[in-house]
């Protein structure tokens, strides 16, 4: 069984993209069902304001809708999650307790906005917690946080910016359909985030056209 994840989108944006005001993701489910038809897999359509008068009869009858994607509603909760992640030489210092409470500060609420943060303290080696949250606010809001400027100033400075590289995409005017997907897959190798368990995942949920 496959999964693929077509992440926020698409209900509400576009909105009348298509003859009879259909939205571009009723459009984008119908070419997916379409391609993989012949395949057993479970489509996952996730996104924070999907209408519902738009996926009406028959064939939609199969989709199971739900709303229960929870949050991070109490600072406990928040914390019980940070806390398999923190390494004890961060956990135990009051360095990392601020650390936490600051968290719950900034990033409570959706569980994506605090695991994306673990991410980002997973690819940093738990470098420099506090400039690291400090730029992450920075990077989200544009407002540069002095709530934990003690414990800021007293980490190693360290540059979270990243470099990406452009991505040459091939002009589609001359590729056909399937040269287009490898050299696709290809540029996106290109990506540095993006390393080989995603390129296979990516690999094998690619439709198939003729």
């Amino acid at each position: 069984m496959r999964k693929i994840s077509l992440a926020d989108g698409g209900g509400y944006t576009f909105l009348d993209a298509f003859w009879g005001g259909r939205p571009i993701l009723h459009e984008m489910l119908m070419v997916w069902q379409h391609h993989l038809k012949a395949y057993d897999f479970t489509l996952i359509v996730a996104g924070t304001e999907i209408p519902r008068k738009h996926f009406q009869g028959d064939q939609w009858s199969y989709y199971q809708w739900t709303s229960d994607a929870g949050d991070f509603s109490v600072p406990e909760l928040q914390r019980q999650y940070i806390s398999k992640f923190l390494p004890p030489s961060l956990a135990s210092i009051l360095s990392g307790e601020e650390f936490q409470l600051r968290m719950w500060k900034w990033f409570r609420g959706r569980h994506r906005f605090t695991a994306s943060v673990i991410s980002q303290l997973l690819f940093n080696d738990f470098q420099s917690p506090h400039r690291l949250l400090d730029y992450l606010v920075w990077l989200s809001t544009g407002y540069e946080p002095r709530d934990g400027e003690v414990y800021s100033h007293a980490e190693e400075y360290r540059d979270f910016r990243r470099p990406y590289m452009p991505m040459e995409m091939p002009d589609p005017r001359y590729c056909k359909s399937t040269n287009l997907l490898s050299s696709m897959l290809t540029s996106l190798c290109q990506i540095p985030l993006l390393r080989q368990p995603s390129m296979t995942l990516l690999s094998t949920a690619l439709p198939r056209y003729s």
